[in-house]
């Protein structure tokens, strides 16, 4: 194959990866689009693994870089390739790699089909909990289920925050002991206590609701990821909480995405209070429209200063005129029952996911799982929010 071909296989799976990172919990895409941007990306995949039968030598500078789409396109087309050297090459990698390089590379790995050698290769290599691979070795295994829950402890204790938040996600997929999650929950590192949350959330424990409202109502421990949970676990009690969090600056956004996510008729009012503030009337402006489907009235824009415009460059939200959203709402409120959860206008009801799991948009598709699963964590153990649509369609 001609270098040039390469490159551009190399530079579509680049991009391929990139949009299909940011759109797999996105309202733009359901499951079938998902299918359909995976097929796109597997046939740049191929074509990279046909080069890399070639010139495998010439992937290794990406795989070592900086950029995790770089990366996530070489392993994945040296994995597709086959061979001991390949399989060797990618796994090797992961003990010089940056962080940006490691998190593509294991990205390539979760992503593509796990072939028997190196399922036993990674399996040594949790066995002998080598430094700085353990960490990628969880990630992968136990996304593809190919993980016991009993291997996952040395790393519980691990000295790398890495290893310690792999382990919090292995916990969330196959399973461990309470007295892991309960570690990790007070973790030194946010993402570990983050990731550890999530993995209670998974695992159905039933105390997790609570613990994210005290996470949430705490200045010094509340992250966009807490939020995110309180959101998609939470009820109308949670609804202030998410309100006071709104007028922060570094959470405004996660706040407001948060009121959305929690669907009430009464999350509109406090949505439309912040509608006022510059900082954060788009995201009120988005949260208003996903709940009730009505399009945002956008205002008359105004000539920006560089900063701002500069800020909101690739911000492609409505800006909201703020009478006119006020007086739509008005008009239109008598439509939406108090205390009814909402997304688009349309009524909504987490029991129709465990009927139709791969229903909505995937944005909606995550949260109500996510609420599922805290109430019913043995309905559809295998299913992997992050894989490929046709693996998750096996799934469930």
């Amino acid at each position: 194959m001609l270098l040039d071909i390469l490159e551009e296989h190399l530079e579509e799976t680049e991009i391929l990866w990139s949009r299909r990172r940011a759109e797999v919990c996105s309202p733009r895409l359901d499951l079938r689009g998902l299918a359909a941007l995976d097929e796109r990306l597997s046939a740049h995949v191929d074509g990279v693994g046909l080069g890399a039968r070639e010139a495998p030598r010439g992937l290794e500078s990406k795989l070592l870089g900086r950029d995790a789409d770089e990366a996530f396109a070489a392993a994945a087309g040296l994995l597709r390739a086959r061979g001991r050297s390949r399989r060797e090459q990618v796994l090797d990698a992961l003990r010089e790699a940056t962080q940006q390089g490691r998190a593509g590379i294991v990205e390539a790995l979760c992503h593509l089909p796990l072939a028997e050698e190196l399922e036993r290769d990674l399996k040594a290599i949790v066995i002998a909990a080598e430094e700085g691979r353990l960490g990628p070795a969880l990630e992968v295994l136990s996304f593809h289920r190919l993980l016991p829950s009993a291997a996952i402890e040395p790393a519980v204790s691990a000295e790398d925050p890495a290893t310690r938040r792999a382990a919090a996600h292995a916990i969330g997929r196959v399973g461990g002991q309470t007295a892991w999650i309960t570690a990790l929950g007070v973790d030194a590192d946010a993402g570990v206590r983050d990731a550890a949350l999530a993995a209670a959330v998974r695992r159905g424990q039933s105390w997790v609701l609570e613990r994210v409202r005290s996470v949430s109502q705490d200045s010094r421990r509340v992250t966009p990821e807490a939020i995110r949970l309180l959101a998609c676990l939470g009820d109308q009690s949670d609804i202030e909480t998410l309100h006071a969090l709104a007028r922060r600056a570094e959470l405004g956004d996660a706040a407001l995405a948060g009121l959305a996510t929690l669907g009430l008729v009464e999350c509109i009012g406090p949505a439309l209070e912040l509608v006022t503030d510059g900082r954060l009337a788009r995201a009120a402006g988005e949260a208003f429209h996903r709940i009730t489907g009505l399009e945002v009235p956008a205002a008359r824009c105004e000539p920006q200063n560089p900063d701002t415009e500069d800020r909101t460059f690739e911000d492609l939200r409505p800006l909201p005129d703020v009478e006119a959203i006020r007086a739509l709402w008005r008009a239109r409120a008598s439509d939406f029952t108090l205390g009814q959860r909402w997304r688009y206008g349309r009524t909504l009801a987490v029991e129709r996911w465990m009927i139709a799991p791969h229903e909505g948009d995937l944005q909606t598709r995550r949260e109500e799982l996510t609420r599922l699963w805290a109430r019913a964590p043995e309905l559809f153990p295998t299913l992997e929010l992050d894989a490929p649509a046709a693996r998750q369609r096996m799934a469930a």
